[in-house]
C-alpha cells in the first residue's frame, strides 16, 4: 500500500492551491496525500506538468482526477511526465451512473487507483451501481481507494447525513476489499456572508460528520480516511472581475474544529493594504497557533508586522490552504 496516511485534501490545480502544497514541509507530505483536480484541456500540457511538478515533491504521492473531456493521450502524458521523476500518481475514476466507461482513463495503469463517488450518485442501490462501474472500467476493488464525496455539506444536512452514510456503506458488499475508504466534504459555501473587518468563527462541519461516522465505519473497512476541500467550495465558479466585487478574505483553521474568517472591503476602493489589519486581528485571537506552526501561520504573523507585502487573492488562498492542510494532517497523524 503506497498511501500511508489518514488525510486527503481535495484541491483544484490553481496557482494558490498548488503553491500551498509546494511550501509544505516534508513532514506534512508524509502525513497526507492530496487529490488534485485537473481541468479539461486539449492543448500543450507542459504548463500543467510544470505546475504539478513544482507542487508534488520527488517520491511524493498524489491522486489526480482528470475532469472530462480529456483525451487518453493527455492523461497518460501528464502521469508519465510526473512519474518519470519518481512521483507516484494514483489516477481517480469519478463514478457516474455505474454503466458509463471513462474513455479518457482507458490507458492508465490499474495497479492502484481511486474511485470517487459524488454525493448525487450515492443511492440505495449503490452496491449494484458500484459493481457495474468496476466491471465496465476493468477495475479490481483490491487495488483501489474508495472516496465518498459529500461535496458541500449544508447546515441542514448535518443531523441526518451521518446515519445515511453509515447505512449506505453497510450496503457495499466489496467494502472490505478496498484499500481505504475516505469520507470527504466541506462546510465552505460558495459565498461566505460575514461582516467586513470582523472576525467570525465558522464550524468545520465535515469534522463533526467524521466523528459521527468513524466508530461505526472503522470496523467495516481496512482503513478509514478523512478528506476535505481545505478552504475552498467544491464548485467551480466562473469569476468575472468586471461584474463581481473582489474583497480580501482570510480563512484560518483552528485546533478546535473551526475557521477564523475575516473579510475586507472591496479592493477597488480600499486596496489590498487592508490585509495588514486583518492579519493583526487573527494574530490577536486566542486560537492563533503562532508563527512557527505552518508556512501560512508564519505569513499571517509577518504580514501583521508589516514584514511582507499585501498580496492578492492567490496569496491568501496559499496562506489559508497551507495552514489548513498542516493543521488537519497533524490531527490525523495521531489517529490509530
Amino acid at each position: 500500500m503506497r498511501v500511508k496516511n489518514r488525510y486527503v485534501p481535495i484541491l483544484k490545480s490553481k496557482a494558490g492551491e498548488l503553491r500551498a502544497l509546494a511550501v509544505l514541509s516534508s513532514k506534512e507530505w508524509e502525513r497526507m496525500t492530496p487529490l488534485i483536480e485537473i481541468p479539461p484541456g486539449t492543448g500543450d500540457e507542459s504548463k500543467v506538468v510544470e505546475g504539478l511538478a513544482k507542487s508534488i515533491p520527488l517520491n511524493g504521492t498524489a491522486l489526480l482526477d482528470f475532469i472530462p473531456p480529456s483525451s487518453p493521450k493527455r492523461v497518460t502524458q501528464i502521469i508519465a511526465a510526473l512519474e518519470k521523476d519518481k512521483r507516484h500518481i494514483i489516477p481517480v475514476f469519478q463514478m457516474d451512473d455505474g454503466k458509463t466507461a471513462q474513455p479518457h482513463m482507458k490507458s492508465v495503469q490499474r495497479d492502484e487507483f481511486a474511485v470517487r463517488i459524488p454525493l448525487r450518485y450515492i443511492s440505495a442501490n449503490l452496491d449494484t451501481v458500484l459493481a457495474a462501474f468496476l466491471v465496465t472500467n476493468s477495475l479490481d476493488a483490491k487495488n483501489g481507494h474508495l472516496i465518498l464525496d459529500l461535496a458541500h455539506i449544508r447546515e441542514e444536512m448535518t443531523g441526518t447525513l451521518p446515519l445515511s452514510i453509515i447505512a449506505l456503506a453497510q450496503t457495499i458488499s466489496s467494502l472490505k476489499d478496498w484499500k481505504t475508504l475516505t469520507i470527504a466534504g466541506t462546510a465552505i459555501s460558495e459565498i461566505i456572508a460575514v461582516r467586513p473587518n470582523q472576525l467570525t468563527l465558522l464550524n468545520r462541519a465535515e469534522m463533526d460528520i467524521w466523528k459521527a461516522v468513524e466508530p461505526a465505519l472503522r470496523p467495516l473497512v481496512n482503513r478509514l480516511d478523512f478528506g476535505d476541500y481545505t478552504i475552498t467550495n467544491p464548485e467551480i465558479v466562473n469569476f468575472d472581475p468586471t461584474k463581481m466585487t473582489v474583497s480580501p478574505k482570510i480563512l484560518y483553521a483552528t485546533a478546535n474544529g473551526q475557521w477564523i474568517v475575516i473579510k475586507g472591503r472591496s479592493v477597488k476602493t480600499n486596496g489590498w493594504d487592508q490585509t495588514l489589519t486583518m492579519c493583526q486581528q487573527i494574530v490577536g485571537h486566542h486560537d492563533y497557533l503562532g508563527p512557527n506552526y505552518s508556512y501560512g501561520s508564519d505569513h499571517i504573523h509577518r504580514r501583521a508586522n508589516g514584514l511582507v507585502k499585501s498580496g492578492a487573492s492567490a496569496t491568501w488562498k496559499t496562506v489559508g490552504t497551507n495552514h489548513h492542510i498542516t493543521l488537519v494532517a497533524d490531527h490525523f497523524s495521531t489517529v490509530p
